[in-house]
């Protein structure tokens, strides 16, 4: 059973403040704990669970909004390139850059950061109902650790600087997530693909969150 995430962030975080040690090195303990422990193979359960959620919340929004005329679009949507969602969680001691469900133990994509991309392009669908967005697929990891070094905020010389790379995690590619719409139309898979062409989350200037349906 893999660890969970809440209870490994508040003891990493009370051990590194006993230890004097900083949130910069506690973040690079958690995205390694991540990685290590969230291999695709040791969290079927979570997938499994998570995936009969997702089926039973999509069928009784499909049985109510069908009567008021919806239209039920359901694809899975495949991580290309790293993906990075952040929404504050209150549960969390510690921000580690993704939305991570506290009870479901597993990150996640939520509505609002989808129907904020899909509002830009699909103009003619006013009525957008999306569903949160669970891994329901994965090949290898579900987690990948990042690298960046933050610039300079002052000019110095370059010999007189020590610059500390931030590790952090972002959701894997290869993972799938359920992408459930509902809508007075349908809408075909190429206009959703063409929605999402820049991608979903942050950094996606810089290739992250590219994904397709």
């Amino acid at each position: 059973m893999a660890l969970n995430m809440t209870s490994l962030a508040i003891k990493t975080l009370i051990e590194f403040i006993e230890s004097d040690r900083t949130i910069e090195e506690a973040s690079k303990h958690i995205t390694l704990e991540l990685y290590k422990e969230f291999e695709c193979n040791k969290i079927k359960d979570l997938i499994n669970n998570v995936t009969t959620y997702v089926n039973i919340v999509s069928s009784y929004y499909n049985e109510i909004l069908s009567k008021k005329k919806y239209v039920s679009n359901t694809y899975i949507m495949t991580i290309k390139t790293p993906l990075l969602v952040h929404t504050h969680n209150p549960y969390m001691p510690i921000n580690i850059g993704l939305s991570w469900h506290p009870i479901f133990n597993l990150p996640y994509i939520p509505s609002t950061t989808i129907k904020g991309v899909l509002n830009r392009y699909l103009l003619d669908e006013k009525d957008l109902i999306i569903l949160d967005s669970f891994p329901v697929s994965c090949k290898f990891r579900l987690i990948v650790p990042q690298v960046i070094t933050p610039h300079y905020v002052n000019e110095f010389s370059e010999h007189k600087i020590n610059p500390t790379p931030l590790i952090f995690p972002a959701i894997a590619p290869g993972v799938g997530f359920n992408l459930t719409i509902f809508s007075k139309k349908k809408i075909e898979k190429e206009d959703i693909n063409k929605a999402l062409f820049y991608g979903l989350g942050a950094k996606t200037s810089i290739g992250y969150g590219v994904v397709e349906i």
